[in-house]
């Protein structure tokens, strides 16, 4: 029950780069080695004057198929929709199915090689033994990845819940919202503005002191955010601009915070290149 509790858990979509293209071509080096070093597979016996070159072709293989799928293909797909239904399982399935394809890839490296035809059957002998290796460093890498992410957001969520203080209220008596042609759209109490939620080419805007009332405005949320110039009004995520003033709590899991208001069944998610700046500002004296 508990595994299936963590494969059903949200899971961090990385977009640091730099660690992605360290992760990849330290995978291809770490196979390349630890085909030389270790010879398996029957490789041992193998005799061949460019053997180590072929076998570290294996690893120039998995690095560049690794990155055409942890890299290149998530870039096409819309951001949001990804983080918002990404599991711990989808990813041991996109890494699995990534994999999969790359150990055909080798396979097809090895027929070239060695001069034979690129067959089913053949692949059907290569692949168990090829992915068997493979599945239990991904799934083991996976859930070990999460669990340290989900320790360490609840430790950081809980120090932040430690230092929030109480704000005062903002001394504004109105701001004023203006679509994309600078025409006035609506008019809120800062007290009553919870949060403005990106939405294509519009922006939602949720207000209200108990019953949440939300209002649709065409605009873009950097153009809003800017007019709106209210000292508690931070953007929290690339979609996200929260209202301070509103938040009573932060939560965390392993894919990234989330900033609770006080109104029941309403928060908004932090992410975490911004998470410094967000928890920073709900420690200041009000």
């Amino acid at each position: 029950m508990q595994l299936l509790q963590y494969l059903q858990a949200k899971y961090p979509v990385v977009n640091d780069y730099p660690r992605l293209w360290a992760y990849v071509l330290g995978a291809g080096v770490f196979a390349a080695l630890f085909l030389i070093v270790f010879q398996p597979f029957g490789t041992r016996e193998f005799i061949h004057p460019f053997k180590y070159w072929f076998l570290a072709g294996y690893g120039l293989i998995i690095s560049l198929g690794l990155g055409i799928f942890l890299i290149g293909l998530p870039r096409i797909f819309d951001a949001d929709w990804i983080e918002q239904r990404w599991t711990v399982a989808w990813q041991i399935i996109w890494l699995s199915g990534s994999f999969s394809i790359v150990i055909f890839a080798c396979f097809c490296y090895k027929q070239w090689f060695f001069g034979e035809t690129i067959s089913f059957t053949a692949f059907l002998s290569f692949f168990p033994l090829a992915f068997s290796v493979a599945i239990f460093p991904i799934s083991a890498t996976v859930l070990g990845s999460y669990i340290r992410k989900l320790k360490a957001a609840q430790t950081t969520a809980g120090q932040v819940n430690a230092r929030m203080v109480i704000k005062k209220p903002s001394k504004e008596e109105t701001i004023i919202i203006l679509d994309d042609q600078g025409r006035m759209h609506l008019q809120v109490d800062p007290r009553e503005l919870l949060f403005l939620k990106s939405a294509d080419n519009y922006v939602e805007i949720y207000f209200g002191k108990h019953s949440i009332e939300k209002s649709l405005v065409r605009n873009s949320l950097k153009k809003l955010g800017a007019s709106l110039q209210m000292e508690d009004l931070v953007r929290c995520h690339r979609s996200y601009l929260i209202n301070l003033d509103r938040v009573t709590q932060v939560t965390g899991n392993a894919q990234a915070y989330q900033a609770h208001f006080d109104v029941a069944n309403y928060h908004a998610p932090i992410a975490r290149n911004r998470a410094k700046e967000v928890f920073a500002r709900l420690a200041e004296e009000g």
